[in-house]
């Protein structure tokens, strides 16, 4: 019973997350995105991104620092204009949180990364350069990279 009303109550979404342009003081050009959702790909069954609220670390709710849904796909898609921008499908998004992003209460989005992730402790442990870490909702908050379309 309780997996079926789960289920009732969470939803999906896909989003731009990311465009060609400077995050926190990096520049980021069409490949860099390639390789984000290359990497995603390679990864995807050891590292979980996750849909969170603000880049705060103090998100307290009832279930401590909880996830707002999974980032189940990254992908790139062009735009009108013939650029290419980096998209997500994010699912098990609490039904809540899908009526915040509908009513424009969450009308920006930022991600985080992981400028080197090293997969494993061993010495020869593979290492990734950009690696998606989470999507973060942002209500007042400007995202480093603006010029995305409304979540």
């Amino acid at each position: 019973k309780l997996k079926e009303k789960l289920a009732v109550e969470l939803g999906e979404c896909e989003m731009e997350i990311f465009r060609p342009g400077t995050h926190n003081g990096d520049h980021f050009e069409e490949k860099d995105l390639e390789e984000i959702a290359a990497n995603f790909e390679k990864l995807k069954g050891e590292l979980r991104p996750k849909l969170k609220i603000t880049h705060r670390e103090g998100q307290e709710t009832l279930a401590g620092l909880a996830s707002y849904g999974d980032v189940a796909a990254v992908f790139l898609k062009a735009i009108a204009d013939g650029t290419k921008r980096l998209y997500a499908k994010v699912i098990n998004v609490p039904k809540q949180v899908l009526g915040f992003i509908k009513d424009r209460r969450f009308p920006e989005r930022s991600i985080e990364l992981y400028p080197e992730f090293k997969l494993g402790t061993d010495e020869k442990s593979p290492k990734y350069r950009n690696e998606l870490k989470a999507i973060a909702l942002l209500g007042s908050e400007m995202p480093a990279v603006p010029g995305m379309e409304a979540v």
